[in-house]
């Protein structure tokens, strides 16, 4: 169940509202719409009706809207962005008093570069002399220092075969995704985060993991796994959301 704050809550009812008018006007009933987006027919209910407790987490939510309004021929993305994924905190401003503005502190900044600048006076003429003498130490100290002799190169005769170093071993999981359409994304290993977003067609990324690597996509049709460089598989069906863990010793 998604946890919504007013404002996502808010947006999301005019968002359901408008999707639903606009569907109406074109005669399309939401068994069509299901069937040309693969969008489940209970995600689309709760859609235009803003039944928070039928829908998943709010970019699911912003991604679903995203489909929805395509069909429709509206401006999908837009769509999609105006439904903010993540809450909005307040800003909380300060007025000040006109009277307060014109107060003798706005010329502080000029006493403080005074201040700063005469620190720094003092700092040069205090060091300086401490620096030259060591400059002068360490000029005196380098010309005692006798010449370095160059070595004489090694000859066939004496050159030694270096061992060769042993491969580095590869973790026992590696998953490789391939996207042939866009998908939101989330990728764990070893139960820390690794990636969480949106991939778009064609991109092509590996993960690995020591225990276990889980993989949670909102478009599962999209999204073809390789485990251990094995046969790719499709994850699902279009629009499917879907969580996939492989784990030490699988076989692909």
């Amino acid at each position: 169940m998604s946890q919504l704050d007013p404002t996502q809550l808010e947006q999301l009812k005019e968002l359901g509202d408008y999707l639903r008018q606009q569907r109406e006007e074109k005669n399309l009933r939401l068994e069509e719409v299901k069937a040309k987006t693969y969008i489940p027919l209970g995600i689309l209910e709760a859609l235009e009706n803003a039944q928070v407790e039928h829908l998943p987490e709010p970019v699911f939510i912003q991604g679903f809207i995203k489909r929805y309004a395509e069909l429709l021929g509206l401006d999908g993305v837009a769509l999609a962005r105006s439904f903010p994924v993540t809450p909005q905190s307040p800003i909380s401003t300060t007025l000040v008093p006109l009277e307060d503005r014109s107060s003798p502190l706005e010329y502080k900044p000029v006493y403080t570069s005074y201040i700063v600048g005469a620190i720094l006076i003092g700092l040069v003429v205090f060091f300086f002399p401490t620096l030259q003498s060591t400059l002068s130490s360490l000029n005196q100290v380098t010309q005692k220092l006798p010449a370095r002799q160059t070595q004489p190169s090694a000859t066939p005769d004496s050159a030694r075969e270096l061992p060769v170093a042993s491969p580095v071993a590869t973790a026992p999981i590696q998953v490789t995704l391939i996207l042939t359409g866009e998908s939101w994304l989330k990728v764990m290993a070893d139960d820390k985060t690794q990636y969480e977003g949106v991939l778009s067609k064609g991109t092509q990324r590996t993960w690995s993991a020591q225990r276990k690597l889980t993989i949670e996509t909102g478009n599962a049709g999209a999204v073809s796994v390789a485990l251990n460089a094995g046969e790719t598989k499709v994850m699902g069906a279009p629009g499917e959301v879907k969580r996939v863990t492989f784990k030490a010793g699988q076989t692909p």
